[in-house]
């Protein structure tokens, strides 16, 4: 069960998709009014959010930001008709861990869940301390699992460890892992049915890998498809990887994805 909180000026969308939440047992707060929507976001401290683009007299892209502010740690998610991959940008860059356009299905928004339930998780088991890590982290992953919180839990620890700040270390970096080891498990594992993941802490960038040995990936199409457009409601896992690192590019045939992200956000003065 989760606390969500829906922000959209449309009342038939919001009982929809509230009502259809609450049938599948969660706690469900709607608002139509933006300038409310940070009193309801304090009092109500939801799991999840999800923040309509076009609001009356504000844009969707500032509220995600402002909401931001009061809780760094706040999993927010974007709502838009507009299937626009510079679009699915900009709402990374404003706090955004992905994006649906409309008309989505609730299928597509219990993908978005399961990321938040796994961050949500991984943030607290990083909080709780204990979690030794070294120069580089490497993780051995099963492919017939799905993703972990405890492996994501150890990119955070790594990446606050190798003074990244909280956005990097608690949004970035484990949700572009989070889907880079959702395509390994799906497509890249091999025989043995495992991959690997490794994180390398350079100047200023981190530099994550995934490894397969699954079979060759014609990632050149694949990533100029993701960049050309969004074709469905939900981003994909690549379209997500490219917005939130500052390269991405492959090696070995495809088997090997490479990563880099930048361990501070251009917003930050430190």
């Amino acid at each position: 069960m989760s606390r969500i909180l829906l922000i959209d000026d449309d009342p038939q969308i919001n009982e929809v998709v509230k009502t259809t939440l609450e049938l599948l047992g969660h706690v469900v707060a709607a608002v139509e009014d933006a300038d409310q929507s940070r009193r309801v976001f304090t009092e109500f401290r939801p799991d999840l959010t999800l923040v309509d683009y076009s609001l009356p007299g504000r844009s969707g892209l500032d509220l995600l930001q402002e909401l931001g502010k009061e809780r760094p740690d706040a999993i927010r998610f974007l709502a838009t008709g507009l299937a626009d991959f510079g679009l699915l940008k900009r709402a990374v860059e404003a706090g955004a861990c992905s994006m649906l356009c409309k008309p989505y299905r609730v299928s597509d928004l219990a993908g978005l869940l399961e990321t938040a339930v796994l961050l949500e998780a991984a943030v607290a088991i990083e909080k709780a301390g204990d979690l030794s890590v070294g120069d580089n982290l490497r993780l051995e992953c099963p492919a017939h699992e799905a993703v972990q919180s405890d492996d994501l839990a150890r990119l955070m620890a790594f990446a606050h460890a190798c003074g990244c700040d909280d956005d990097v270390a608690m949004r970035r970096l484990p949700v572009a892992a989070c889907e880079l080891m959702r395509n390994a498990a799906t497509h890249g594992a091999g025989e043995d049915g495992t991959f690997s993941l490794e994180v390398f802490n350079r100047w200023r960038d981190l530099e994550l890998r995934v490894c397969t040995s699954g079979p060759a990936f014609a990632w050149e199409r694949a990533v100029a498809r993701a960049r050309a457009g969004m074709n469905k409601s939900r981003a994909s896992g690549l379209q997500l990887v490219l917005a939130l690192t500052t390269e991405l590019r492959y090696e070995d045939d495809g088997r090997v994805a490479c990563a880099r992200m930048s361990k501070r956000t251009a917003e930050d003065p430190s």
